[in-house]
């Protein structure tokens, strides 16, 4: 017999959740103003079950509000018994427990308190009840709408992975008013228990159990585990029982690096501390252990990811920062042969749990240990926990090793302390390891080099004083050490490796030794170099023992500091060829004209002119602008690296040859000029140094970002500087993190372990969590990844753009309203987004058309195909009608002409150059429409040649617009396809979308999506989805596709 009742009108619902949540405010929106109690803080106010009936939409039930367990003024095993009376109570009466519901402020993370909150109502309804919690998220008024978007997606995700998946919409959001509270009140009815055998009811009224042998009490007596203490010499049992106080107060309210957390809140010092005192332990084991050890199997911590390594996903605390399990004793031998003792008592087999900790005193100073560690000090002989300490973490770091734990503890040379702190005395074993003793020198070790490096302390850099002399003189200088917080004047060199020449060395020549450098690097420093006073410089060769992969490690995780704090950074372009002196004076004499020339945009476009030699010297010697373009194309523009090196500095010269120098702030106004001067003149040979500057704009625009404090997203970054190149081809993505403003999410962090394809698919994970599943689609399909549909190409080196950054006469587009997108995407390293949209209509017939080459004569061709495509679709519509759709679908209506240019973004962001007025925007001519109907009539029938001035320039423009718009879907040759669907709809589609394809608007996006069912194999399996691309379709931009068609979910691979 079930203990159940089947009554469905006379049940109950639990509310459930941290202190502060807003409990009782939801239950008085229910049941009435001052029902319940409602507080003015994050105390508890509710320090009893209360249960309230409510009726709503014709149903009765009780909510039963309820003491929270992470309240320190209540014991939390006399809350559970408070609930067990009223649930008890209830079922004598026949009243149905339906279900929980929880209700989480959209502020909080997934913090320790909620983790355990959770899994009491789990226990408390029975694991195989997670359908019957109902997600509420509150307090939506202390967040803005976008941070509190992006929150709820990310709560969101946590709790479907963990199996709870009611109501994960819009309408769980509680705004503190009655209407969002009936929206939760109508999911209710939805919740219905089955009364699984391990509920707390049912072990109460079936099994016969005291509330406090439940399954639950006992759960919540384990959590009091992490409150124990000691004293020296002396152990006791952990207590039974204990007050919540006991259980909560030790556990931080949030953990760094949480996804949940904002991106600024993911690292802390603490936690690079810690960071880099397990980088000491991961060099060590590396060295004693050598090919038995493997950082992705034994560094079980996610501080590897801070060097490179994919992450450790497992958040349970009680796991060590190392964990290596020995396979015939060969870990206990190779620790034996160091000099740690105590370790013979060890099976062969046994497994070694070493914690890292780190303080900034001495070895015997007090030292943090986690609460679940402590739990593993307990003796055995298949398992030992050893503590690796990191001393003097920020000035000379030394590793000490002590064994043996829970003995140390006994014999009182360990003491563990309240809160989990810890200190070792001078009774205490210890190993130390003299590899990390800071007075040690480091050899590089090659014929050609005999370089003894100093080592580093914590926080230190090296910077060479560079000897003066002249050209041809050997180089010579000394390496002295400085602290990163104070470490005086510097320049930073930023140049490209390069190779090694053939039968040629080049050396820096130090009093430690000579040091091997790259051509390249030798060139830069003998420019550099002075006659007569010495230099200070830091150059990544020579300041970074190459040698030494700890150190390494360490000091690239500085470069960002390094070249923000230079006094200058000098970008080497290498040996000065033929045009680049004039090319540099001209930028130079272009930055000096006389404000009053740049005062009004005629006489700035009259001084272009001068300089230019407009009618004559540009088309009989254009030596200059060539010149420009020949130093935009060097490699040193195309490095992935060099982004943050020029645009984290405060000053920056690029220098070229032994006398070519120009200040890049110079240097980029000058290129913003130009750039405003084609705008005006239209001119072919500044549109051709417009498309090689991209790479130089990106640059700009990006420093200009940072200086203003208006970063750019990672997206964007990764479009602007697409470009580029590096030798692992994930560093594209790892180069940009310091330079964004959600650079900091953990799950960016470089990972050198992972595939691309799995570090490209975590990248998407993070994208999700911040909320930015759309940014995601709207650059996938056509410019998607070689394995997933929605997920984009992100190192492409033609980064996918979006039609939904058009601008249009109308406006931004808006074809999925104000609402919120609905999906779901499991695992960090997603294969599957499940989205839900509205199917609006498919795919007729298609036309594909070409849109590259220029106007003559690819222009008439197009139109002379759209226009019969529009004749065979609205054949009795009016001629107005079609020509307005002949001249405005190419180019979605555009509200001005756009210039199809690498890095638009960056020439359309750009801020206003010092002294001059903002670029003017083109617009389009008198009686646009007319002239560019009648010149592709005109043309199609009498040839290019019989076109009018006018006729010619409206025909151009509309031409390089649509041949932009077209680039934004994302073909590699800027084709695309005009389309009609089954509703009449036509537009512009991406190049092979075929017949039958879906039109999907999801909520919130920009634009429509297209998407191809994916064929199963005698329909065997889930129905999957291909994302084809975005689509323009006239008609529906604006929301209008909402109206019609049916909701359903989407799972795109």
């Amino acid at each position: 017999m079930s203990v159940i009742s089947s009554n469905p009108y006379r049940c109950s619902v639990l509310v459930m959740g941290i202190t502060g949540a807003g409990k009782s405010r939801l239950v008085n929106m229910l049941a009435g103003d001052g029902v319940a109690k409602e507080g003015t803080s994050y105390r508890s106010c509710t320090q009893r079950c209360l249960v309230v009936p409510v009726k709503f939409d014709g149903t009765e039930f009780f909510l039963i509000d309820t003491p929270s367990f992470d309240d320190p003024a209540r014991d939390s095993l006399e809350i559970l018994s408070d609930i067990a009376d009223v649930l008890v109570s209830q079922h004598k009466l026949g009243i149905r427990l339906r279900g929980v519901v929880y209700v989480h402020p959209v502020t909080d993370g997934m913090t320790q308190e909620v983790a355990n909150t959770l899994n009491i109502i789990m226990k408390i309804l029975g694991a195989s009840e997670r359908a019957c919690v109902l997600p509420v998220f509150s307090q939506w008024s202390r967040v803005g709408h976008v941070d509190g978007n992006v929150r709820f997606a990310a709560l969101a995700g946590r709790l479907h992975k963990q199996g709870i998946c009611c109501g994960l919409t819009t309408d769980s959001r509680f705004l503190g008013d009655r209407a969002s509270a009936a929206k939760i009140a109508r999911q209710i009815p939805s919740l219905s228990l089955a009364g699984s055998p391990e509920s707390l009811l049912n072990e109460i009224v079936h099994g016969g159990l005291d509330v406090r042998q439940t399954t639950t009490a006992k759960y919540i007596s384990s959590l009091s585990i992490a409150s124990f203490m000691f004293s020296p010499g002396e152990y006791r049992d952990p207590p039974q029982r204990r007050s919540s106080a006991s259980v909560w107060g030790l556990v931080p309210s949030a953990r760094a690096g949480d996804p949940l957390l904002p991106s600024r809140f993911a690292t802390t010092q603490d936690e690079e501390k810690q960071a880099t005192a397990e980088m000491f332990l991961n060099h060590f084991l590396r060295q004693i252990l050598m090919d038995y050890y493997d950082p992705v199997e034994h560094w079980t911590s996610n501080a590897r990811r801070s060097y490179g390594h994919k992450p450790f996903d497992d958040q349970d605390r009680s796991i060590s920062s190392f964990t290596i399990k020995d396979k015939g004793g060969k870990v206990k031998l190779c620790l034996q042969q160091q000099g740690l003792g105590g370790l013979t008592y060890l099976d062969d087999d046994a497994v070694f749990h070493i914690q890292v900790v780190c303080s900034p005193g001495e070895i015997t100073s007090t030292f943090d240990l986690e609460p679940e560690q402590a739990k593993a000090l307990h003796y055995s002989r298949t398992a030992t926990m050893i503590l690796a300490y990191v001393a003097n973490i920020d000035i000379e770091p030394s590793l000490a090793l002590f064994p043996i734990l829970w003995q140390q503890h006994l014999k009182g040379a360990l003491t563990l302390r309240e809160k989990i702190q810890g200190s070792f005395n001078e009774k205490a074993k210890v190993l130390y390891v003299s590899d990390f003793n800071t007075t040690r020198k480091h050899e590089v070790s090659s014929e050609s080099n005999s370089l003894r490096y100093q080592a580093l302390k914590g926080s230190e850099i090296r910077l060479l004083d560079l000897k003066p002399g002249k050209f041809d003189d050997p180089l010579v200088g000394d390496i002295v050490h400085a602290n990163i917080d104070s470490p005086g004047a510097y320049q930073a060199i930023s140049y490209v490796w390069g190779t090694p020449l053939i039968g040629q060395r080049f050396h820096l020549i130090t009093p430690d030794g000579s040091l091997e450098i790259t051509p390249s690097l030798d060139a830069a420093l003998r420019v550099i170099r002075n006659k007569k006073w010495k230099l200070r410089l830091w150059a990544d060769a020579i300041c970074i023992n190459q040698q030494d992969l700890l150190e390494k490690g360490l000091q690239i995780r500085k470069m960002s500091e390094i070249f923000s704090r230079a006094v200058r950074v000098v970008a080497w372009l290498g040996q000065e060829e033929k045009g680049d002196g004039a090319a540099l004076r001209y930028m130079e004499r272009l930055c000096s004209r006389p404000s009053s020339a740049q005062a009004n945009p005629a006489r700035l476009s009259q001084s272009m002119r001068s300089l230019l030699g407009r009618d004559k010297e540009l088309r009989n010697d254009p030596i200059e602008l060539d010149g420009v373009n020949q130093i935009l194309k060097r490699p040193w523009f195309q490095r992935a690296w060099i982004a943050q090196e020029l645009v984290l500095s405060s000053t920056a010269t690029m220098l070229c040859g032994k006398r070519l120098e120009v200040e890049w702030d110079r240097f980029f106004q000058a290129l913003t000029l130009l750039g405003r001067e084609e705008s005006i003149t239209r001119s072919e040979k500044l549109k051709e140094t417009l498309r090689l500057a991209g790479s130089a704009y990106a640059l700009g625009t990006t420093r200009k970002r940072i200086r203003n404090n208006t970063r750019y997203s990672l997206l964007e970054l990764f479009e602007l500087f697409s470009h580029t190149k590096a030798t692992i081809e994930v560093d594209k993505l790892f180069a940009l993190l310091g330079l964004a403003h959600d650079g900091g999410n953990q799950t960016f962090s470089p990972d050198y372990d992972s595939s691309l394809e799995e570090v490209v698919r975590a990248y998407a994970r993070g994208f999700i969590d911040q909320g930015q599943v759309l940014d995601l689609l709207y650059r996938s399909g056509q410019g998607r990844s070689y394995f997933s549909s929605w997920i984009p190409n992100l190192t492409s080196h033609i980064f996918p753009r979006s039609i939904s950054e058009w601008n249009t006469h109308d406006g931004s587009f808006a074809a999925g309203g104000s609402g919120s997108p609905v999906f779901w995407a499991e695992g960090n390293h997603p294969s599957r987004l499940e989205i839900t949209g509205h199917m609006v209509t498919t795919i007729q017939e298609t036309a594909a058309v070409s849109m590259t080459g220029d106007l003559v004569p690819n222009f008439f061709h197009v139109m002379k195909l759209f226009r019969k495509f529009l004749d065979k679709t609205y054949p009795a519509a009016r001629a107005p009608r079609r020509n307005n759709m002949l001249v405005q679908i190419p180019i979605a209506k555009a509200r001005s002409p756009r210039l199809h240019i690498r890095n638009m973004r960056a020439i359309d962001e750009d801020a206003d150059v010092p002294g001059t007025t903002p670029p003017r925007t083109i617009l389009w001519p008198p009686d646009f429409q007319n002239l560019v109907v009648n010149a592709a009539i005109r043309g199609e029938i009498m040839g290019p040649d019989a076109l009018s001035t006018d006729q010619k320039a409206a025909a151009d423009l509309h031409w390089q617009t649509a041949k932009t718009f077209a680039a934004h879907f994302g073909h590699s040759q800027g084709d695309m396809a005009f389309c009609v669907t089954k509703t009449r709809f036509v537009g512009v589609v991406p190049f092979g979308t075929a017949v039958g394809d879906v039109v999907c608007v999801v909520p919130g996006a920009k634009v429509p999506f297209l998407l191809r069912k994916n064929e199963r194999e005698g329909n065997k399996g889930v129905e999957t989805w291909r994302l084809i691309g975005e689509c323009y379709l006239d008609g529906i931009m604006y929301g209008d596709g909402l109206k019609g068609g049916g909701k359903m979910k989407f799972l795109l691979e």
